[in-house]
Order: structure tokens, then sequence, then C-alpha cells
């Protein structure tokens, strides 16, 4: 629990930081798998054919806002808003064939399901249905 307030903090740190320095951007930061804040920033006045002079503009901010703090900061992809617009419509083209690739599967298995059960399973046919009567 401790450790979850200090990512938090740690990421609303780095959000007031970026925001200040970078008014207007677009953040999406996360708590990477090793503890730091990484993510994305995008920004209208980053240049969209030089992203080495962005990212230094990046790290100098995060060095005068954070000081030591700025070692908790992993990668922060800098972007220009068109940049990221292009990069999330990719990222839902490629959830979306991920999710018809899978709906297909299961609907293969099911109809293999179905024939199994339909032809018996391991070579025994499926019992017939009988109807009960009663004599009386």
């Amino acid at each position: 629990m401790a450790t979850r307030i200090k990512q938090d903090k740690l990421i609303d740190k780095v959000t007031t930081a970026l925001k200040s320095s970078f008014p207007g951007a677009q953040l999406d930061l996360e708590t990477l798998a090793d503890g730091r804040v990484g993510g994305e920033i995008a920004w209208s006045k980053f240049n969209p054919n030089d992203g080495y002079a962005d990212q230094v503009k990046l790290s100098r901010a995060l060095k005068e806002k954070l000081g030591a703090d700025a070692v908790q900061v992993g990668l922060i992809f800098t972007l220009t808003p068109i940049q990221k617009k292009v990069m999330d419509e990719d990222r839902l083209a490629e959830e979306e064939s991920i999710l018809s690739t899978a709906k297909s599967i299961l609907r293969d298995r099911r109809r293999k399901a179905r024939s199994k059960i339909s032809n018996g399973i391991n070579g025994h046919p499926a019992p017939k249905k009988r109807k009960l009567t009663t004599h009386g």
C-alpha cells in the first residue's frame, strides 16, 4: 500500500512538472514494471522531425522540476498531437484485429466441440434420447 501511494505521488509530481513545462500537453503516464514513471506526452510545439531535440527538452524540464527525483522517470515518448492520434488509431486497429482473431478461434472451438458431441466423443456415439413410457 505504501509503495502504491509513493508511486501515485510520483506520477502526480511528474504530471505537475510536465504540465508546467509543456502547457496544454496531453499526458498518458503510468507506473512501469520497475516502479518508474513512463508513458507519452503529446505537445503541439514538439518537432515532428526531431524527436531527439524533443527528448532533450523533456529531460531538461524533468531535471529542472524534479531534481534528484528525475531518475525515477523512465521512457516518456515525445509526440505531436497528430503523431499521438495516428498511434492511438493504430493501437485501436491492432486491438480490434486481436479481438476478431480471438472471436474466430472461439467460434472454431465451439464448432469442433459441437461436432464431437453430435458425432460422439472418442468414437462412441452419443446416446440416443428415449421416450419414457408409463404403463398403467
